[in-house]
């Protein structure tokens, strides 16, 4: 199970943190205004003119919880963090991952369809027999605009899979449009790659794949 942490903002000018047992409280003018346990913390942001006492910031950096100064508007001033690990087989997948855009955007753009076709079928179950026909039906073929999206997400996914595996250089006249979006790392590449499929074919047009809703 992944344990989601919260961020503590601190906003109230002049206003403090201190540490009381386990817990960080927040005050103003010596009155208390909210307590939270530092087991459900995973930082703190304050704003401002605000005071942070040592134990707490000892604390906060002990259970590895970064605390983050902004000025009053906002700006990033200093951050606070504790001893922290590294893992080098995690940093390089890392940094490996982080050379191919594409995927991650993909991975993204997959996630926000699949969670709204989610939200959507989920207030279909719920409420699709209080809806007007014509919502009711709008709905429905918005789910499956949803649906054939994320099977063409996926068909690229595929593609671009099998054209890693084989190591594909830019295409030629026979590769035709699912190399042009398989090996292409920037739009300047593949719009090279496809005038040279144009060039070779002369007869054939031939454009990179898109999704359309």
């Amino acid at each position: 199970m992944k344990k989601l942490l919260n961020t503590l903002y601190v906003t109230t000018e002049g206003a403090s943190l201190r540490k009381d047992g386990e817990n960080v409280v927040a005050e103003v003018e010596g009155e208390e205004r909210g307590r939270v346990p530092l087991h459900m913390l995973g930082a703190v942001v304050v704003f401002g003119g605000i005071f942070v006492t040592p134990p707490l910031m000892g604390a906060l950096a002990r259970a590895g919880i970064t605390l983050v100064l902004l000025d009053r508007q906002g700006r990033f001033e200093a951050r606070v963090e504790g001893p922290v690990s590294g893992n080098v087989l995690l940093r390089r997948a890392q940094y490996q991952a982080s050379d191919q855009p594409d995927e991650i955007v993909r991975s993204i753009v997959s996630a926000k369809i699949a969670n709204q076709r989610a939200v959507l079928q989920r207030a279909l179950r719920d409420h699709g027999e209080e809806m007007p026909p014509a919502r009711k039906a709008a709905v429905e073929t918005t789910i499956e605009r949803m649906e054939r999206i994320l099977r063409r997400v996926a068909m690229t996914n595929e593609g671009a899979d099998a054209c890693a595996a084989r190591r594909v250089r830019p295409p030629t006249a026979t590769s035709r449009c699912s190399a042009i979006w398989c090996a292409r790392p920037t739009p300047r590449s593949c719009f090279e790659a496809a005038a040279a499929v144009h060039r070779s074919t002369r007869s054939t047009r031939c454009y990179p794949s898109s999704i359309r809703s």
